[in-house]
């Protein structure tokens, strides 16, 4: 989950600054030294969030063992039946699964707000998360679309969910291409005017 997402973001952020110093073959030191500065910023930044987001998890998971624990109890009592168990687990599971990827989400924007106020470096970075945070909200509002599109029931839900899907993904990657484009990414997850 958050480990991971911070893990990736840090690769992200190092081979943004690899390949910046690699492109400028004369490097001042005082851009050295900027660019250090800059990635221990950064990785303090990624730190500070990935622990908050882990207490937040931690604490999720307790609750998320509490209600599993309800629902067994309901289930050995006769109270609710096997099937409402099975889809209260689904439920849950789902719940579960939308937290994890909030969670990964809300810290890349915490990142991309950070370092979207920096220098030229920074809003380097910043842009290369955005797009990865594009990617991961996008993914999300996919499965989201294709849910909604099946509610609708009947034998046309399918293509439905198809159309929805499809629109969903189409906007993913008009906001990819927006970020791609020049336009400075925000905290969340939508664009700034370029400066």
């Amino acid at each position: 989950g958050v480990e991971k997402a911070a893990e990736e973001t840090k690769l992200i952020i190092d081979e943004a600054l690899v390949k910046k110093d690699e492109e400028s073959t004369g490097t001042e030191p005082a851009e050295n030294v900027e660019a250090l500065r800059l990635q221990e910023e950064t990785q303090g930044i990624i730190e500070a969030l990935a622990d908050r987001h882990r207490q937040e998890e931690e604490s999720m998971v307790e609750y998320y063992a509490r209600i599993n624990e309800a629902i067994r109890i309901g289930e050995d009592a006769g109270t609710i039946t096997k099937q409402q168990a099975a889809n209260a687990r689904k439920k849950l599971k789902e719940d579960e699964q939308r937290f994890e990827i909030d969670t990964v989400v809300s810290t890349m924007g915490a990142i991309v707000s950070a370092l979207s106020t920096g220098g030229k470096k920074s809003q380097e970075i910043a842009k290369k998360i955005a797009i990865a945070k594009a990617i991961v909200s996008g993914g999300q509002a996919a499965v989201d679309a294709w849910k909604a599109g099946m509610s609708t029931g009947g034998p046309y839900a399918p293509i439905v969910a198809a159309a929805y899907t499809a629109a969903s993904l189409a906007k993913t990657g008009a906001m990819i291409s927006s970020i791609k484009g020049g336009s400075k990414p925000s905290a969340g997850g939508g664009l700034l005017p370029s400066v």
